[in-house]
């Protein structure tokens, strides 16, 4: 159901933006990896209004190659879902890590 097929390592960066009535991430755990985008960023999760758990990436794992940006997402009060993210890479405004 919906993106729950989608498993492993991902050719490019995990874009999730501009989706006002997204309230989860479920079905996205089993994504592993995934690399980065042209501005160098590996997760965008973004201008999401009700999105209130990350709990569907616990399965990623590691270092991503970009940098993580988490913004605009009033409903979003946890971080939990990330726990297994070891390390960050720069995007190419040099910041590995963006949460506002």
């Amino acid at each position: 159901e919906g993106l729950s097929g989608l498993q492993g390592h991902l050719a490019g960066a995990l874009v999730i933006q501009d989706n006002p009535a997204l309230t989860s991430l479920n079905g996205l755990e089993s994504i592993t990896r995934f690399y980065f985008n042209n501005d160098g960023n590996a997760l965008v999760i973004s201008s999401n209004a009700a999105l209130a758990s990350l709990e569907g990436l616990s399965g990623l794992q590691g270092e991503l190659p970009g940098a993580l940006v988490i913004q605009d997402n009033p409903a979003l009060t946890s971080l939990h879902g990330l726990e297994s993210i070891r390390g960050l890479g720069d995007n190419a405004d040099g910041n590995a890590l963006v949460i506002s």
